[in-house]
């Protein structure tokens, strides 16, 4: 097996290697573009809520967190990356402002695969198919001994390989569990009661109290479950060693007898109801209640809309909506150990994107994430993200990528020395530590190259913080 470095070189082939087979139907290049800008201007009201909710007391501890931030986002303002795959190849830029700071490459076609990346300058890697399979085979039997103690990679293969199952034969058999569920749930309903029925602001008609016990109820949950494990089209898929590692049959036993072991008395009290009305509503009510203290499940469909409400006592309450325009909202409030948390979300969601604003309130302190994202008639997908603090109306961070634009391939560097990972493998450690070279030479230049975007201070605090003792000079490299 090969080393972890060489390892990492050949993993890198291998998802190259599988480009040719999700690019086949492409005409023409690809590209995605992304950039992460920061407004200078609302970095103070950054820095101040990390103060915030770090807690600090002293002003020292404060104007250190204020200068690391406003460092931080310095560093992080305008970085990106552009990306572009066509017809057995891909490419990935990563950029600050205009300056590149590392790329990759990679080829493949019917006999392997090729990389190249600033990273390990001056090389193109080659690997050939067989070798690649053999790779693969090799990690096959280093996460699956069984299999690889086979000797066979289609063992290992089919290991990990989902099985096939009969669709028509799961949905007569998932039918033939609701039915038993429906019918169950006939046998516990009562009286129909007609009347003025408010539950959580909505209005209806008609009641049917729901008479199940929470035993009774947790026991229908168990037989529903039990029914699952034995359905005949799902045999295949249980009977995967991953599955039946989790021993569900096991834990379902266990749960049972925990249920059936207590007294109901000691359970949760349950109340629950259907509500009905002449606009087709409908609205269904478990609430368990022990020690004065009552959780909340309420789901239903109201104005063609879906709604759900959850609620765990001093712990956490959630209310969602899904109208029939594609709105959404959301209201979340949780309480961990003694720190209130509170989120506000407004969404629409269309055939061609969708927009939504979270508004997050932590200790008091809040700001807002804003997310749009359209796909035009070109088939060109925009999306454009912003961090907003307070009650800003400008946002202090914005992430910005377009997906499906045109995009470019690069050619091969021409003084580039091709190296075949069969011969790397056969090289030892010698040539192992040739590439190590190339590749710290190649991290070195990239954070030069990075350090070169910089202002003098910030490439000094950053030399800093890599080194971990004092700055450094950094030796700047033009940007390209």
């Amino acid at each position: 097996m090969a080393t972890s470095f060489v390892s990492l070189i050949m993993a890198l082939i291998m998802a190259v290697s599988g480009i040719g087979s999700i690019t086949t139907g492409l005409e023409a290049p690809v590209g995605v573009e992304a950039a992460f800008t920061v407004n200078e201007a609302e970095v103070p009201a950054l820095a101040d809520l990390f103060v915030a909710m770090s807690g600090a007391a002293d002003e020292e501890t404060a104007a250190q967190m204020q200068s690391t931030i406003g460092f931080l986002t310095r560093l992080v303002d305008g970085v990106g990356f552009r990306g572009a795959v066509a017809p057995g190849a891909i490419e990935l830029e990563v950029k600050k402002g205009d300056a590149q700071i590392a790329f990759l490459s990679g080829a493949a076609n019917e006999e392997g695969a090729a990389l190249a990346t600033s990273l390990l300058p001056g090389y193109v890697f080659t690997a050939k198919n067989e070798t690649i399979q053999q790779f693969i085979e090799q990690m096959m039997a280093m996460f699956m001994p069984a299999a690889g103690e086979a000797g066979e990679a289609g063992e290992a293969a089919a290991a990990l390989a989902i099985p096939e199952i009969d669709m028509e034969k799961l949905s007569e058999e998932l039918a033939a569990i609701m039915g038993n569920v429906t019918n169950d749930l006939n046998n516990h309903l009562g009286e129909p009661e007609s009347g003025e029925f408010e539950v959580d602001s909505y209005k209806f008609t008609l009641k049917v109290p729901i008479t199940y016990t929470t035993k009774e109820l947790a026991l229908l949950g168990y037989s529903v479950m039990k029914d699952f494990l034995a359905m005949e089209s799902l045999q295949p898929i249980l009977a995967m060693d991953a599955v039946q590692n989790l021993n569900l049959p096991g834990q379902m036993e266990e749960m049972f007898a925990q249920v059936e072991a207590q007294d109901e008395a000691e359970l949760p009290v349950l109340d629950s109801a259907m509500y009905s009305n002449e606009a087709d509503d409908s609205y269904v009510t478990f609430d368990l209640t022990k020690d004065e203290q009552t959780m909340v499940i309420h789901v239903g469909t109201v104005e063609g809309g879906v709604v759900y409400r959850y609620e765990i006592p001093d712990m956490m309450s959630m209310d969602m909506g899904f109208s029939a325009d594609g709105s959404m909202v959301m209201e979340f409030h949780m309480n961990a150990e003694g720190v209130p948390v509170d989120v506000f979300v407004l969404g629409t969601f269309g055939e061609s994107g969708y927009s939504y604003a979270s508004v997050v309130n932590v200790m008091g302190l809040s700001y807002t994430i804003r997310n749009t994202c359209e796909t035009l008639e070109t088939g060109v997908t925009h999306m454009v993200e912003d961090l907003l603090i307070g009650e800003a109306e400008e946002p202090v961070a914005t992430f910005e990528c377009a997906v499906g634009i045109p995009g470019e391939i690069s050619a091969a560097p021409e003084d580039a020395t091709e190296l075949a990972m069969e011969d790397l493998l056969a090289g030892g450690e010698e040539a192992e530590e040739q590439v190590q070279g190339a590749f710290f030479g190649g991290l070195i230049s990239t954070v030069a190259s990075f350090a070169a975007t910089l202002s003098e201070e910030d490439a000094a605090m950053l030399s800093a913080m890599m080194s971990g003792g004092e700055a450094e000079a950094v030796e700047e490299v033009p940007a390209e």
